[in-house]
């Protein structure tokens, strides 16, 4: 079982890599998961490639996009503990108790 996402991604690839098929013979990392500056992660259009082939791109698709899901989620539970920090720290202030999410002053001491 891998470790995280990236692991899973990895693997896949990897697995991918290593069937160079006649399509994938002058190119070998035709189907891998690419930056792209307009469409963000993609990959090429497995057209015509055995069902393997098929079934990893469309697995690597997925990855990424639980990925992106992920990151969506942790950004909205972030914003969300910001809020419940906030809201008891002025709770804490009505019943005259310090704050405890305030961010103090601090000097970096080497």
């Amino acid at each position: 079982m891998e470790d995280s996402i990236e692991d899973a991604a990895v693997v896949a690839c990897m697995d991918l890599r290593g069937r160079r098929f006649d399509d994938m013979k002058e190119d070998q990392y035709h189907f891998f998961p690419r930056q792209h500056p307009d469409l963000g992660w993609a990959i090429m259009d497995p057209e015509g490639t055995d069902p393997t082939t098929q079934v990893m791109v469309h697995y690597a698709y997925e990855l990424v996009d639980k990925n992106r899901w992920l990151e969506d989620q942790l950004k909205a539970q972030e914003a969300t503990l910001k809020r419940y920090r906030q809201v008891i720290d002025e709770q804490r202030v009505c019943l005259n108790l310090p704050r405890i999410y305030e961010e103090l002053p601090h000097e970096f001491h080497p």
